[in-house]
């Protein structure tokens, strides 16, 4: 049996060395595979690192230009409200002038702005009894020739209306510095940012 047990151990050891062979080249296959899909992992990983700070960068942009729209549109807003508190405050001080002084001011613009001279002129209640009559009759020494008349109606105005039948001019301060504002809010922009 000894020749039977050397032909059992030959093939023993042949089929242990083919296993061991075939073991290596597995674990060999193994190692490349396991290589290859960490390394494609890598990749992923990478790639998607790229991506995500190209995203973030995106959005970063997007978030940087966003606020300085909206920084650019505050100011906006804060220069809009310097140029009409300037506004309010020459219309305040018009408001202010002494009695003599507005009843010029506004006798001149009804000389000026009346297109025939006989135009009534309306008033606030208060203005009217104050300073009407003699806003009239001042009118009338600028405009000569002219009969501006007081109306006997008032309105709650600041200023003066000029009416000819159905035709009336608004004289009204707030319309003349909505129309200053119109005119020359560029310049005083320039004035006060410059």
């Amino acid at each position: 049996m000894n020749g039977l047990e050397k032909i059992t151990g030959r093939i023993q050891t042949d089929a242990q060395c083919e296993m061991d062979a075939l073991e290596r080249e597995a674990r060999t296959k193994a190692d490349l595979l396991l290589a290859a899909g960490r390394e494609r992992a890598d990749a992923l990983m990478a790639e998607g690192r790229q991506q995500n700070e190209a995203l973030a960068a995106s959005q970063k942009a997007r978030l940087v230009s966003a606020a300085n729209m909206e920084s650019r549109q505050m100011v906006l807003q804060a220069k809009q409200s310097c140029i009409d508190a300037v506004f309010d405050q020459a219309k305040a001080r018009l408001l202010a002038l002494p009695a003599a002084e507005y009843t010029e001011f506004l006798a001149k613009w009804v000389a000026n702005a009346a297109e025939t001279g006989t135009e009534e002129l309306i008033f606030s209640a208060g203005t009217r009894n104050e300073i009407g009559q003699q806003v009239a009759d001042r009118a009338n020494q600028l405009r000569p020739g002219a009969a501006f008349v007081l109306s006997g109606e008032t309105r709650e105005i600041d200023g003066v209306i000029l009416r000819r039948g159905n035709v009336e001019i608004n004289g009204s301060l707030s319309a003349h510095f909505q129309l200053l504002r119109e005119r020359m809010a560029s310049e005083v922009a320039q004035i006060l940012f410059s």
